[in-house]
């Protein structure tokens, strides 16, 4: 593991569901130990060990290949591609930002190069949830804040839905789009 001291691991490792996992060099990872007796540091938790979400991360580590990766990355390229030239189309205060299989839709024509230019003002949190209700009335599941992942199962088409899911809503909402160009 290098010459790191710990690494620490979330959902990803349970295929989406509830794990976490802790790993380290011998020499930190030893307080753990039990296999004399009590730890020095005690661990567990709910999902400790969850026979499900190990399950599950082993399937979704046995399937994330390099034609996987591959995939998801021409997936985001492409959507990220799509949505900024939604935005252009329209001349919208918005942007875009993502890598791989992630994308965010921002309510700010200056795409955010760091957290606290990304936090939504009033009025583009309200922009970005009415964005992120016109996508789930179209069956597609967004965060609040407009950001996502994308998945291995989801192909070209899906990616051409949630642009033109976005361009409409460019096209149709210039009530809620318009203060924000103010």
């Amino acid at each position: 593991m290098d010459s790191q001291d710990i690494f620490t691991f979330g959902k990803i490792i349970g295929g989406s569901l509830p794990i976490g996992a802790i790993g380290g060099r011998r020499d930190v990872m030893f307080v753990f130990d039990a296999s004399k007796g009590r730890p020095i540091v005690p661990q567990g938790g709910t999902f400790s060990a969850n026979p499900l979400s190990m399950t599950a991360g082993l399937a979704s580590m046995n399937a994330l290949d390099q034609a996987a990766f591959s995939h998801l990355e021409k997936l985001g390229d492409r959507l990220r591609d799509q949505l900024r030239a939604a935005i252009t189309r329209h001349g919208a205060p918005f942007s875009v930002s993502g890598a791989a299989s992630l994308f965010r839709i921002h309510a700010k024509p200056v795409l955010p190069r760091e957290f606290r230019e990304a936090l939504a003002t009033p009025e583009e949190a309200h922009v970005l949830l009415e964005l992120a209700r016109t996508f789930a009335e179209q069956g597609i599941n967004i965060t609040n804040n407009t950001s996502g992942c994308l998945s291995t199962p989801m192909r070209n088409a899906d990616i051409d839905l949630i642009s033109s899911v976005f361009d409409r809503f460019l096209a149709t909402r210039g009530d809620l789009i318009e203060p924000l160009s103010a």
